[in-house]
C-alpha cells in the first residue's frame, strides 16, 4: 500500500519537509496511514489529505487530514 501527503490546494504531493512534486512517484511514500499522520501532526502540516494507492485492491481513495486547529494555523503546509 503507498501513502502519500497530498496538499488539497495544489494538489502537489509531499517529497520532503518543505519540498512539494507533482509527481506521485517521486512523494515520500510513509506506507501506513498512521506514519503519515503523525509525521503532518508532528510537523504541523496543514491543508493536505491523505492519497492511498493500495496496489493490490488498484483503488484509489483520499481522505480529508486538515482539523478545525489546523485550519487556524493555516494552510501553506
Amino acid at each position: 500500500m503507498k501513502v502519500l501527503l497530498q496538499h488539497v490546494r495544489s494538489q502537489l504531493y509531499l517529497r520532503s519537509l518543505g519540498h512539494w512534486t507533482v509527481n506521485p512517484e517521486l512523494a515520500r511514500d510513509f506506507q501506513q496511514r498512521g506514519e503519515a499522520l503523525q509525521f503532518a501532526s508532528e510537523h504541523v502540516i496543514t491543508g493536505v489529505q491523505l492519497v492511498v494507492d493500495d496496489v493490490a485492491a488498484e483503488e484509489l481513495e483520499s481522505g480529508l487530514l486538515v482539523t478545525a486547529n489546523e485550519a487556524a494555523v493555516g494552510a501553506d503546509g
